[in-house]
């Protein structure tokens, strides 16, 4: 049976994703009456609790700093998935929900609820380089001349 996440009110739309794991529901979609009311966080924990759910996934990672939400996560089986940074791009973020969920899946079965905050998007200068640097640097590496090179790709 796959897990269920509630999809805070300031998620992007759910997006169509074939994954047997996990089932994803709108806050508004699960309840109506939570959305834009200014419903504190630890109400919407328990009512995804009473509402069979797993988990939240929430961009609001200052709930997990109050007080009232530690509470009702305690008196509950769900875990939260936030991340470190927000992500403003409704598709980077759904990516790297996506990206991060079969291992989220992996941890929750095997240890149980959990809190997860996801590291930030970042491709820093060890990701990356200009391809003639990465190049000659292999070609050092390989002990072989760039003419060595070109001739393989005849």
């Amino acid at each position: 049976m796959p897990l269920r996440f509630l999809l805070d009110e300031n998620f992007p739309p759910r997006l169509e994703v074939p994954d047997h794991t996990v089932e994803y529901v709108d806050l508004a979609v699960f309840d109506p009456t939570l959305v834009n009311a200014r419903v504190p966080d630890w109400m919407i924990y328990l009512a995804a609790q009473a509402g069979g759910f797993d988990g939240v996934v929430s961009r609001d990672r200052a709930q997990l700093d109050q007080a009232a939400e530690h509470v009702a996560l305690a008196h509950t089986n769900l875990s939260v998935v936030t991340w470190w940074k927000r992500i403003d791009d409704p598709i980077a973020q759904w990516g790297h929900l996506l990206a991060y969920m079969p291992r989220i899946v992996r941890i929750i079965e095997n240890e149980g609820p959990q809190v997860v905050v996801l590291p930030t998007i970042n491709i820093d200068s060890s990701h990356h380089s200009q391809t003639r640097s990465y190049v000659r640097k292999v070609v050092s590496l390989r002990r072989s001349s760039m003419t060595e090179l070109s001739l393989l790709r005849r």
